[in-house]
């Protein structure tokens, strides 16, 4: 039997691979980008039912500046997530049928996705869940070699993707040619949230890695 903590790894890590499932439109075609769009949009929904009492304490107690940084974050992605979905049912072509898709819609479908990619990245590495996961994988060395891969596989997948201009330049409409490797697409798309919440988290973390540097 799954233990809730087991249960909230198992949720988080589907939504995660549901997510970059969608993003291969140009590779698994409309029908399975919305199939799988429905999905992680479903996981989406879960995550955070297993996480409203989160809801219920947002007006009790105060505020830190890390407690207002993560408010700030998680409501972007909620808003991100939410048009997200209503664009995509808007856009329809298979399951939902509305047939008003525009460009327009379309590039607001497009660039809130991308950008749900990076507040995604955030949102795990101030709330380390990811980094739970991680440290059963190795042991502390292996665990930072292994993260400064992630890192640099990241960095290079936000070039190598032009994620520059699809979240800042207006046009995120991506193309993937036919001879690039579909699996080597699916883990560049993984790997820059990975890369971004590895950042968040040493940003978070720095004054306790300074502390032991120096001793």
């Amino acid at each position: 039997m799954i233990s809730g903590y087991g249960m909230r790894i198992f949720i988080d890590v589907a939504m995660a691979a549901l997510l970059a499932a969608a993003f291969g439109f140009r590779i698994t075609g409309g029908f399975a980008h919305e199939v799988f769009g429905v999905f992680a949009a479903a996981f989406f929904a879960l995550h955070n039912a297993i996480n409203a009492r989160w809801y219920a304490r947002i007006f009790s107690g105060g505020y830190s500046m890390r407690r207002g940084v993560s408010t700030f974050v998680n409501a972007v992605l909620a808003a991100l997530a939410s048009v997200v979905a209503a664009s995509g049912i808007a856009s329809s072509e298979f399951l939902f049928g509305l047939g008003v898709a525009t460009m327009e819609l379309r590039q607001i479908h497009s660039i809130s996705a991308y950008w749900l990619l990076i507040f995604a990245g955030i949102h795990a590495g101030l709330n380390g869940a990811f980094f739970r996961v991680r440290a059963l994988c190795a042991r502390p060395k292996i665990s930072a070699a292994l993260s400064l891969g992630v890192v640099l596989f990241g960095a290079w997948a936000f070039w190598e993707r032009s994620m520059f201009g699809k979240l800042f330049c207006g046009y995120s409409f991506d193309f993937v040619n036919p001879d690039f490797p579909a699996l080597l697409f699916f883990a560049e798309i993984l790997a820059i949230p990975c890369a971004v919440a590895l950042i968040v988290r040493f940003v978070c973390n720095f004054e306790k890695i300074k502390t032991k540097v120096k001793l």
